[in-house]
């Protein structure tokens, strides 16, 4: 190994300019790429060996930059990052080794800005494939190691955002993958989350799990949950489809048992503050025409009843007078339209009408909902018991004991 960096030490300084000069610089990278494979070989780097590959790094960019020989150029440039990808493959000494050479992880900034001018150009395929070697190797230098962690996503975030213009599935997925292992290790660094380019780095996240369906993504959606006061900051930029994906992992969360760490209260506090100040927007289900969707406050309304099930992790949303008198309007509102005729509340009770039900509707077991989330709020809250009986409360939850097709198993939580 240590013959073959020597020879491309020789080849950098030489500074090649040909094809067959980059050709045999490329040939030797190879061999170190495979080199690297191995767990002993790979013990065996030594801070010089690195610096050899920064060099060479900036030979590689320089070249693309001033488009000397650009596909030869790209090619070492790819063997270059693979052979660092495999070097920090469960390798703690080298990722320390990483920490002390900041000049790299500039250098390979560069390489992306480099690459990311020549696609926009040249659309070539050979680029994307650099640039996800690139990545893969800021997710295995990061991996365990909170020094790389901080630094990788102090210097690449921005470039990383870029990365999703691209459209390249595998390069987001890659991405994702940083994401999450930069940040989700590193869940109190509340600077790091609530930067601007962290929080366009979650839209972009949640923007490509819709499409996708990427585990990584719902791993950094799920850690997310857990930070305080990131809902108010991310919310506002996600479209419904996106809000809803957030709402069904946190709800997926909240029904686990034993959690390590809880939804963070102060999101819980931005979603019941969200339907105190949107539910009106549930009653237009009747009206025609209507450009806006309850879909998101009705799977709200969900949330805050699971999570107010758990009466000890959530108080201030359990003690929360303005809420419950929310509900109680909002429970009491569709009752009575229910009860104006056949429309999308009223109550269900015949055999023959259920294969009519779409469940797939917003209003679908929204009142079992509602009456959960009163429920919780009653439970061992004198103050909110007896704002409940003020609001004559208690008959209405009494007038939803009937079997109702459109909310089932309604009759447990009265």
């Amino acid at each position: 190994m240590e013959n073959t960096f020597s020879a491309v030490k020789s080849a950098c300084s030489s500074s090649p300019e040909s094809f067959s000069e980059w050709q045999h610089l490329n040939e030797l990278l190879v061999q170190l790429k495979d080199c690297m494979l191995g767990e002993s070989e790979r013990a065996k780097l030594t801070a010089e060996n690195l610096s050899t590959l920064v060099d060479l790094i900036h030979l590689c960019n320089h070249g693309i930059e001033n488009q000397i020989e650009v596909h030869s150029t790209n090619n070492c440039l790819t063997e270059v990052y693979r052979t660092l990808r495999n070097m920090c493959v469960q390798c703690e000494q080298n990722q320390d080794l990483l920490s002390d050479h900041e000049h790299l992880f500039t250098a390979s900034k560069n390489s992306i800005q480099a690459l990311l001018k020549q696609f926009k150009h040249s659309k070539d395929s050979d680029i994307i494939v650099t640039l996800r070697c690139i990545v893969q190797f800021l997710g295995n230098c990061s991996v365990g190691h909170v020094t790389n962690q901080c630094l990788i996503w102090k210097i690449f975030v921005e470039e990383l955002n870029k990365l999703f213009d691209i459209s390249d599935e595998k390069l987001s997925l890659y991405t994702c993958m940083v994401a999450h292992t930069c940040i989700s290790g590193n869940l109190d660094n509340q600077d790091m989350w609530t930067s601007s380019n962290t929080i366009q780095m979650l839209t972009n996240v949640i923007s490509l799990t819709v499409e996708c369906d990427c585990e990584w993504g719902l791993f950094l959606i799920e850690s997310m949950c857990k930070v305080d006061s990131i809902f108010s900051k991310v919310f506002p930029l996600l479209k419904d489809t996106e809000k809803l994906l957030v709402y069904e992992v946190m709800l997926d969360h909240l029904d686990k048992t034993e959690n390590d760490l809880n939804p963070s209260k102060s999101n819980l506090q931005f979603i019941a503050e969200d339907v105190k100040s949107q539910s009106y927007i549930i009653l237009s289900l009747l009206e025609k025409h209507q450009n806006q969707n309850p879909v998101v406050i009705v799977k709200e309304i969900e949330i805050l009843g699971i999570a107010t099930s758990h009466h000890n992790v959530y108080p201030e949303v359990n003690t929360d007078k303005d809420l419950l008198s929310c509900i109680i309007y909002l429970l009491e509102g569709i009752h009575k339209i229910g009860l104006q005729g056949d429309n999308l509340f009223s109550r269900v009770d015949k055999i023959i009408k259920l294969g009519n039900i779409d469940q797939d509707h917003a209003g679908y077991c929204l009142k079992r909902d509602l009456v959960k989330l009163i429920g919780n709020m009653a439970y061992e809250c004198k103050p909110n018991q007896d704002l409940i009986r003020e609001m004559n409360g208690i008959p209405l939850v009494l007038d939803q004991t009937s079997i109702d097709g459109r909310n089932p198993c309604i009759l447990l939580k009265v």
